[in-house]
């Protein structure tokens, strides 16, 4: 995580947990104050440390800088949502978004990098979004292979915290059954 690409996520938990000297705390101030992107980032970084320090630390004071650190270092990964956009030719494009658990959001559609972002910001309002090549190598791989109909089933996983329902579930089970190849209306899956 980068305030775009100036700050260093290393940077910010020190910055946050108090390892930082003053001096250098300063400096990152001073980039800010005049850096409007960094600034909108470092205020949101800002309120989402801010609360995740609360939250973790409840109900002990005086916490070190050295345990903040690693509170905020265990536990801010599990927001990460990474993602890769593939184009595939004579077909569309494809999105495809996975947090450390699995995958969770697949889009396709013929939209630029920046439509399929904002969809993709839409979907995970609270989570940091990263692009990733490498942590989405291969679901990207199958997808492409499956596009091109070389590959008939996926071997990722899914991000199972991301069902929120027993509907749900029960709609991801029934587009399951469709074999490869076929299609199914919105109608005929609702009665299913």
């Amino acid at each position: 995580m980068e305030l775009t690409g100036h700050v260093t996520e290393d940077r910010l938990i020190a910055y946050f947990s108090g390892e930082l000297s003053p001096e250098h705390m300063q400096r990152i101030e001073k980039h800010v104050q005049g850096c409007p992107p960094c600034k909108k980032d470092f205020q949101v970084h800002k309120a989402m440390f801010s609360g995740l320090i609360a939250m973790l630390g409840r109900g002990r004071k005086n916490l070190a800088p050295a345990e903040i650190r690693a509170m905020l270092q265990a536990h801010m990964h599990q927001n990460e949502v990474f993602y890769h956009i593939t184009h595939i030719a004579d077909f569309a494009s494809v999105l495809i978004a996975k947090t450390p658990r699995g995958v969770a959001n697949i889009i396709i559609g013929r939209y630029n990098d920046f439509e399929f972002e904002e969809r993709l910001k839409k979907n995970f309002p609270k989570q940091w979004i990263i692009e990733s090549f490498d942590r989405t190598v291969q679901e990207s791989q199958q997808l492409v292979a499956y596009f091109n109909r070389q590959r008939a089933e996926f071997d990722f996983d899914i991000d199972a915290v991301l069902i929120k329902s027993e509907f749900q579930n029960k709609v991801l089970f029934a587009l399951r059954e469709i074999p490869y190849g076929h299609f199914v209306t919105y109608g005929a899956l609702a009665k299913k």
